[in-house]
């Protein structure tokens, strides 16, 4: 995947609107991968495309409207040699330091391939029905929103101790399909049950 053409095109489209104030951004694709590094970490082999991408990069956007403005979206991707370097069985590798929502993406490897986990603020951990490539394709398609993780995992919506994600997530897909009228929003609300 040419994920300098997709990043690239997801800020761009961010800043290009007029309804969004991008407040954060920093993002840059790896040079290079010394091959050293991927005979050390044999399980990187898998992932090795997107190693590029995890380079210690942010980007934090609100929503703008008249003198309102509304945290929205935020990726925070960990170098990948904080990454390996964690003795955690889950890694984190996207967090949000700007809005502080305690959530994070992690990465846990076995042998040869990889599974992604959200943890999120009362360090529940919910299994991810996305691999690494797919990680990066959704969160660009959903411009990092808070929350959007949780799309992809088993949560019971119908709980109550989800009610405020539930909530905000929809508000975000809402404001979402407000900002770019192509977006399918219909898609991602049939996810939230």
């Amino acid at each position: 995947m040419d994920y300098n053409n997709l990043f690239t095109k997801f800020f761009s489209d961010l800043k290009e609107n007029a309804g969004i104030k991008v407040v954060t951004e920093d993002f840059y694709l790896k040079e290079q991968v010394l091959p050293e590094f991927i005979e050390k970490y044999p399980f990187l082999k898998e992932i090795q495309d997107e190693i590029f991408v995890l380079n210690d990069n942010s980007h934090y956007w609100e929503y703008q409207s008249g003198s309102e403005s509304y945290p929205m979206g935020e990726l925070h991707f960990i170098s990948i040699e904080q990454i390996v370097a964690d003795s955690a069985d889950l890694k984190q590798f996207d967090d949000h330091p700007q809005g502080g929502d305690g959530v994070a993406a992690c990465i846990q490897f076995s042998n040869d391939n990889h599974e992604l986990w959200l943890l999120n603020e009362n360090g529940e951990q919910f299994r991810m029905s996305l691999d690494l490539p797919g990680y990066f394709t959704e969160l660009v398609n959903l411009k990092a929103i808070y929350g959007w993780q949780y799309l992809f995992t088993d949560v019971a919506w119908k709980q109550p101790q989800y009610s405020v994600v539930k909530k905000d997530l929809k508000e975000r897909l809402s404001k979402l399909k407000t900002l770019f009228p192509d977006f399918d929003i219909a898609k991602y609300n049939k996810m939230i049950l």
